[in-house]
């Protein structure tokens, strides 16, 4: 009968408690503040594309204060790279119709140090990929900063290499710079 007891106890303490382990909490993104970028280098026509408009997503754990969950979706509609023509090739080029969103899953964040390196699947053009790059947060009391810089390869994602004429190419690696300022409530 003893043991019986112990564990109603123990049963108990652990729903009592559950909330307080488990609890996580979303940050509040600060969208004015929040950029979402892609770095293109091209034989002619450089640009720094951004996104517009965005669904992102990122969670704490409120007992430890770490991120525990994050997810950015977007739709390649609102990637504005300063050009209307270049918006209207880039689309063509992504087969706009058929895959016209992205989606960034975080499925861990590693810190080894000083560096923490975020991992998680990216789907482009209907092509998902496990991805890694370095990331820096920081946060101060409920102001949360995050920065990171993803080194993708478009082909990865079975995308044909740029060329217009014969010497007018499109660098297939690029650069997401994301720098995200949250709170948390």
């Amino acid at each position: 009968m003893q043991s019986f007891s112990a564990m109603s106890c123990g049963l108990f303490l652990l729903l009592l408690f559950s909330p307080l382990l488990a609890s996580s909490v979303p940050l509040q993104i600060d969208k004015e503040n929040t950029h979402i970028q892609v770095d293109v280098k091209a034989t002619v026509g450089s640009f720094i594309g951004e996104l517009e408009r965005y669904k992102l997503t990122v969670e704490i754990d409120e007992a430890s204060q770490r991120i525990k969950s994050s997810t950015l979706q977007f739709d390649f509609e609102y990637l504005e790279t300063g050009e209307p023509k270049r918006n209207r090739h880039m689309k063509d080029w992504l087969n706009y119709d058929v895959h016209p969103k992205a989606e960034f899953k975080l499925t861990a964040l590693d810190a080894t140090g000083e560096t923490t390196v975020a991992q998680g699947s990216l789907t482009i053009h209907g092509v998902t990929k496990n991805i890694s790059f370095p990331v820096e947060i920081s946060h101060e009391e409920e102001n949360w900063t995050i920065d990171g810089t993803a080194h993708l390869d478009y082909r990865d994602f079975d995308l044909k290499k740029i060329r217009m004429a014969i010497m007018l190419t499109v660098v297939p690696e690029f650069d997401v710079l994301i720098h995200i300022e949250a709170k948390s409530e």
